[in-house]
């Protein structure tokens, strides 16, 4: 075997495991962690240290009088006061996060542009990083697409051998010969996963069940 042909081989073998689902989440769990640390690099440098501390102690300091202003107000019940507080809260930590970029706010802002959620309060305020964002968004996006249709091929084939027989519809796929999914066993698999997804939210983010199973199915 020559030298060219072995180097070919290793080189088809790489591409091979790369394009597999293990090879296609690593690769795209790195992709969002650079563009997270881009992210992050581009828009903190935008303003000085000292320019958006002050801006941070000044929501702080607005929530504070906002907050006491509700508690002084002729609010008369303990409910409302602790609605209003936390719609006050909730303002306060949209205005926070648009204005210190963390490294989780980042990854989340990269996952919402290549996945295209769109979810998030995060956003680019620099030319820098808005153009950086379309960039990212051109190259992210193919490669979750891929990503995603390795990974529903693989949830096909599992749901296929252990849901009953009932439930498939004796449909063959053209790949790996598995059952396919019923168009009706799909939407009762999807609205079971986003009725779970407002259950949890619920639980751990104190969101109304219907809020959270909006939020899940997006």
């Amino acid at each position: 075997m020559t030298a060219a042909s072995s180097s070919g081989a290793t080189v088809s073998l790489a591409v091979k495991h790369l394009a597999s689902l293990r090879g296609l989440t690593v690769l795209l769990l790195l992709y969002t962690c650079l563009g997270a640390g881009i992210m992050m690099q581009l828009e903190n440098s935008q303003l000085p240290h000292k320019r958006r501390g002050l801006q941070v102690e000044d929501v702080d300091r607005n929530l504070l009088y906002k907050l006491y202003e509700i508690r002084t107000s002729k609010l008369v019940s303990r409910e409302d006061f602790v609605a209003a507080s936390k719609k006050q809260i909730a303002k306060w930590q949209e205005i926070r996060s648009a204005l210190e970029w963390s490294f989780n706010s980042a990854f989340l802002y990269c996952f919402t542009l290549y996945t295209t959620i769109g979810y998030g309060h995060a956003h680019p305020v620099s030319a820098a990083g808005k153009l950086f964002s379309l960039l990212y968004s051109v190259l992210g996006i193919p490669l979750f697409l891929v990503f995603a249709g390795r990974l529903s091929a693989r949830l096909q084939r599992w749901l296929s051998s252990k849901l009953p027989s009932a439930l498939l519809a004796g449909k063959r796929t053209s790949e790996g010969g598995g059952d396919s999914l019923p168009l009706w066993t799909s939407a009762v698999l999807l609205t079971a996963h986003s009725l779970a997804g407002g259950l949890l939210y619920a639980a751990t983010e104190d969101w109304p069940v219907g809020d959270g199973a909006y939020f899940s199915l997006v």
